[in-house]
């Protein structure tokens, strides 16, 4: 059977993982392993693995699930980085690999204590769904479980999910969520970064910042209570100004992971069904509490449809509007918020402890990959009902860590000011927290609302043969749009199509976030590389117009 939607945007895009533990009150391995078999039986995707069958991935279902492995600790204090190695070994060794199973369970133990340890593919289980399992793994063990998620029902199990949306509704449903991209990268912004691929090593170049909230759930309640904007609104509010603020460009795209299970079918499909959206959000020039009103409603504005698409109908559409355009439209943020374990409603009523003046602790480290597709991607999870994580996972050559640190000071003022009836101001909280500008090179011009350095365009069309110089200027007639003065080599007749298409694939990579809309072409050919004309002095060949902004 084909994947579901959302299998397809993590198999495709997105290539996450989730982990999680339960502490079990017998540590046996015959009670795990009667545990974990009651799991893969009540759920089909925990022993499923993805084959290309014909060309196209597809979901393949087992008898049994991967075999328990057994991990022996000296003390509980080794529990939290066994896990974490557990989950970079799954991602070596397991994750993306056709006719590997999907997810992995461990029994760790130490003399007196056991907990269930799982490592699953994001295409198998997201953080909601994992929410599903853990419940499912109360009930079994016979503890508390709360008020049932799938409220009673068996759940749609992830075959029969793959054939509901090959139906004519899950179909109607695509082709809205389609049009709803087509939309979006109409009038998208590029990429707030450049892509600069890793060099020989990318050591130290990604990393992780971790601000901890002891009382996240006294801090949440009272943002609740201060108005009627949600908390996940106000955390993406405050990270988009900050960063528009820092870039100093007006909007910029974030990849926002959607929580898909309020969506009917969806909220008792029995796998992931998360699937990020590029929303695009204006922060510039304006206090918190306007940002995040505007916020909310974007958001809000698109259920249901938000995360009905299919990732394959999101590639075409960004990649056609990328050719139109002649610009990177490739988010380069993204945005995570897992809502508390105890709910919203429980949150409210259970956090009544004083809301503490001290600052969150920040931690930080490198995560030792050698790519990551995010300058900066946005967390907010939780430890447990009452502690908090707000992270940043970033790449230093868009985001140092230093400015991650900073970014998430900023927000947590911007928030603790809100649960306080106070309103914020990005550009007076990045100066109080030392969020700087990066310094921007001299050949950079101000284009669309956004600064966009033109010496890599410049260069890449003296890369041509045909071209002897060119210069990247703004539009007099229209500030947002480029042309390119181009001086062509002597016996040659560069054509605006040809430079265009020259410069597209840098547009594809990230490597260019815009080309210029219009080629101004002349004869002059004294200047060399990549020194501009003096386009006073020179007779004019032929001005051309490449393809336009639709």
């Amino acid at each position: 059977m084909n994947l579901t939607r959302a299998q397809k945007f993590q198999w495709y895009l997105e290539k996450g993982l989730a982990e999680g533990v339960h502490a079990l009150p017998d540590p046996s391995v015959a009670g795990a392993r009667n545990l974990v078999a009651a799991l893969t039986a009540r759920f089909e995707v925990l022993r499923t693995s993805i084959d290309h069958i014909d060309g196209e991935p597809r979901q393949v279902l087992h008898d049994t699930g991967d075999p328990l492995r057994v991990i022996d600790l000296d003390t509980p204090d080794e529990l939290r980085p066994r896990m974490a190695a557990l989950a970079e070994e799954f991602r070596l060794e397991q994750q993306g690999r056709p006719g590997a199973l999907l997810a992995r369970f461990f029994l760790l133990r130490t003399a007196d204590s056991g907990w269930l340890g799982m490592v699953a593919d994001n295409v198998a289980v997201d953080a909601a769904f994992h929410r599903v399992i853990e419940q499912e793994t109360s009930r079994i063990l016979g503890e508390p479980a709360g008020p049932d998620v799938l409220g009673g029902a068996e759940g749609i199990q992830p075959l029969a999910a793959a054939a509901l949306e090959a139906g004519t509704r899950g179909t109607r449903d695509r082709e809205r969520a389609a049009e709803m991209l087509r939309c979006h990268f109409a009038t998208a912004p590029p990429r707030m970064h450049r892509r600069r691929p890793p060099g020989a090593t990318a050591e130290g170049r990604y990393y992780r910042r971790v601000l901890e909230i002891p009382d996240a759930d006294r801090l949440f309640a009272q943002l609740l209570a201060a108005g009627d904007t949600l908390p996940s609104a106000l955390v993406l509010a405050a990270f988009t100004q900050l960063m528009c603020v820092r870039s100093d460009q007006d909007d910029c795209t974030v990849n926002v992971s959607m929580d898909n299970r309020h969506n009917r079918e969806l909220r008792l499909t029995l796998c992931a069904t998360a699937q990020r959206v590029p929303v695009t959000l204006s922060g510039a020039g304006r206090t918190l509490r306007a940002h995040a009103a505007d916020v909310q409603r974007v958001l809000v504005d698109g259920y249901p449809v938000y995360g009905r698409y299919d990732p394959l109908d999101l590639i075409a559409e960004r990649d056609g509007a990328q050719r139109r355009r002649g610009m990177c439209l490739t988010p380069d943020l993204a945005f995570n918020f897992v809502p508390p374990p105890q709910g919203w409603t429980s949150l409210l009523t259970g956090a009544t402890r004083p809301l503490p003046v001290q600052d969150g602790t920040i931690t930080g480290s490198t995560t030792g990959e050698v790519s990551y597709e995010y300058a900066a991607s946005l967390s907010m999870r939780w430890a447990d009902a009452r502690a908090g994580r707000i992270s940043i996972h970033g790449d230093s050559e868009a985001l140092p860590p230093g400015d991650a640190a900073a970014l998430l000071r900023g927000i947590e003022l911007m928030l603790v000011r809100w649960a306080d009836g106070r309103d914020s101001e990005p550009e007076r909280i990045a100066g109080e927290t030392g969020l700087s500008a990066p310094q921007r090179p001299g050949t950079a011009i101000r284009a669309g609302g956004r600064w966009i350095d033109v010496d890599p365009i410049s260069r890449m069309l003296c890369e041509r043969n045909d071209v002897v110089s060119a210069e990247v200027r703004t539009d007099p007639g229209d500030e947002a749009r480029l042309i390119a003065y181009v001086m062509a080599a002597p016996g040659t007749n560069p054509r605006p199509d040809d430079l265009h298409a020259a410069l597209l694939p840098a547009v594809g990579t990230g490597s260019l976030l815009v080309i210029p809309d219009r080629y101004e072409i002349t004869d002059r050919t004294e200047n060399a590389c990549p020194s501009p004309p003096n386009l006073s002095s020179l007779p004019r060949r032929s001005t051309v117009s490449g393809p336009t902004a639709s």
